[in-house]
């Protein structure tokens, strides 16, 4: 098997880069393009923004905090603490925001920091078993199996619950990840051997782009279900990569179709 790695490495320095490889890396940039929209979207539609207690009529307005609330019982003559269980959200910057429809605040203020840790989380868990994933049914199969399951993020605009949105982020960012992996190690491994390092490190440059370009679209849609519209839908252009892709002939050659790769 060595001995025919070597030789396919050999025979792409031969072919050199073409419209084939283009194409891999394109689909590669792309990726990178997209993945800062889902990555890191969190900080515009779940954000850090201050909120207030919407104490009902009659409350000692000087006592409230943003959790409590306090009323002077009529008949004791004591003054009572209650729990909020609505509050007033700063919307100067933000229109609508998780935080705010669902009323994300004191003891459920956690749940919008888990909106960004539980992608990442997602993708640390793909990470441990992408290249298993992707030495065992091949790279192009994990790369469609990733995208299909990112297409799924398109639905978290329409989702009514904050426990489906965040099962919904875990997948995605799972997804994320196995589509990142497996399009990489497609696209280094149909590359002739003295472009890999530069390769490598372009792919990221998209990524940086895609990240600029998060900043000026949270800037103009602010709110967060339009905004996660309009990141989630651009992976729609990964349909028709389904197609256009081939399996990764060093794959095929080290699985023994040494035919099919060639």
């Amino acid at each position: 098997i060595t001995t025919m790695v070597g030789d396919f490495d050999e025979l792409l320095s031969r072919l050199g880069t073409g419209r084939w490889t283009a194409l891999i890396f394109s689909v590669a940039c792309l990726r990178a393009f997209l993945g800062p929209g889902q990555a890191l979207t969190g900080a515009f539609m779940a954000p850090l923004i201050d909120y207030t207690c919407r104490a009902p009529e009659g409350a000692l307005t000087n006592f409230s905090d943003k959790c409590t609330y306090q009323m002077l019982n009529s008949n004791t003559g004591s003054i009572e603490t209650h729990q909020c269980e609505a509050w007033d959200f700063d919307n100067s910057t933000w229109t609508s925001t998780l935080n705010s429809e669902f009323n994300l605040a004191c003891g459920s203020s956690h749940l919008a920091s888990s909106f960004s840790s539980l992608y990442m989380m997602g993708g640390v868990f793909g990470a441990t078993f992408n290249s298993l994933l992707c030495d065992v049914y091949g790279r192009k199969t994990m790369f469609c199996l990733g995208a299909s399951i990112n297409l799924l993020c398109v639905l978290v605009a329409w989702l009514p619950s904050i426990g489906i949105i965040l099962v919904f982020r875990f997948i995605t960012g799972f997804g994320g990840a196995l589509m990142f992996d497996c399009i990489s190690i497609l696209s280094m491994e149909i590359v002739e051997p003295r472009l890999r390092p530069t390769m490598s490190m372009t792919v990221w440059i998209p990524w940086v782009l895609g990240t600029m370009t998060l900043g000026g679209l949270a800037s103009v849609f602010r709110d967060w279900r339009t905004l996660h519209m309009v990141v989630s839908l651009p992976y729609l252009l990964m349909i028709p990569t389904f197609w256009l892709l081939d399996e990764s002939p060093r794959w095929l050659i080290v699985k023994g179709s040494r035919t099919k790769g060639l």
